[in-house]
């Protein structure tokens, strides 16, 4: 356990603990400074949202989105450590931003079946809203690493474990795109988990910055490529950065311009290569579109 600012012990393990957790789900006061504030804002979280607290119940997802930029980023960042901690009893967990898992690299086989009980496994959501206070959901609703330890877990499946999550912004546009989580045995669990896992987030973040810069060379490339060859509009867009020539900002009106850009997201997203376009101030157009790498028409 460690100090309160009031003085008073705060649980962290233990019987204390788990006494104070069976009294808060059974709806008894709990005594000020008995367990950690972010640890008991996430209980409340969880009763609102109705969370099952003696049974492991989510929605599953038999077929994620694999292809992300920050999968790529992230993949060989969890390789190494993953090799780095070769025989230790410590599971590597990537999720998205919703807190479904999409990666786990676990070298310790009694914790890999452990985890498979509890669902801690590719397709499922450790999202707070499901699963209750846990290392993952509660990092990504606070928006900052949390380490929930033993009975500080909501769901009783999960008490035997301690968990550090880390959620990770985009090193750009700042957004969360996801979180990684580290999980061992509450009984192998000490304060080196969680600087793991900072270090951890802050390489992946590191490794998607670079992937954007190499993405964002390409694309301005590709826009100047095409800007040679097209006397016309010429818009190249992704998830972080617009560009647009010095034609299309002279003929299209502000809104006009914000509608194309709407389409053309649409349009990349629905892989339609061809689309008529009806825009505010009256004007139609047909607007080509095309992904970055795919042959030119």
């Amino acid at each position: 356990m460690r100090a309160a600012s009031s003085g008073k012990p705060i649980q962290t393990d233990g019987d204390g603990l788990a006494d104070t957790r069976v009294r808060f789900l059974t709806a008894e006061p709990v005594e000020p400074g008995r367990v950690r504030e972010p640890i008991l804002a996430s209980w409340w979280r969880s009763r609102e949202s109705h969370v099952a607290a003696d049974r492991i119940k989510m929605p599953y997802i038999h077929d994620p989105n694999l292809d992300t930029p920050l999968i790529r980023s992230a993949e060989p960042v969890l390789r190494q450590l993953n090799e780095q901690l070769a025989g230790q009893p410590i599971s590597i967990v990537l999720t998205d931003q919703a807190g479904l898992v999409l990666s786990r690299l676990t070298g310790d086989p009694s914790l890999a079946r452990h985890l498979d009980t509890v669902q801690l496994a590719p397709g499922f959501s450790y999202a707070e809203e499901f699963v209750g206070t846990n290392g993952i959901g509660t990092a990504l609703e606070g928006g900052q690493p949390m380490h929930v330890f033993g009975h500080e877990h909501y769901a009783e499946d999960l008490e035997d474990l301690a968990c550090a999550g880390v959620p990770i912004q985009h090193p750009i546009s700042g957004k969360t795109v996801g979180a990684v989580d580290l999980t061992c045995w509450r009984s192998h669990a000490g304060p080196l988990l969680m600087t793991l896992a900072k270090t951890t987030a802050v390489q992946i973040r590191q490794a998607l910055l670079a992937d954007a810069a190499a993405q964002e060379i390409e694309l301005l490339q590709e826009y100047l490529r095409v800007c040679r060859r097209t006397p016309g509009i010429v818009i190249a867009l992704n998830n972080e950065v617009v560009m647009m020539n010095d034609y299309a900002r002279t003929v299209l009106a502000p809104a006009d311009q914000a509608a194309l850009l709407q389409q053309a997201t649409e349009a990349l997203a629905g892989h339609r290569r061809s689309v008529l376009v009806d825009l505010p101030t009256g004007t139609r157009l047909r607007m080509y579109t095309r992904s970055l790498g795919a042959p030119l028409p």
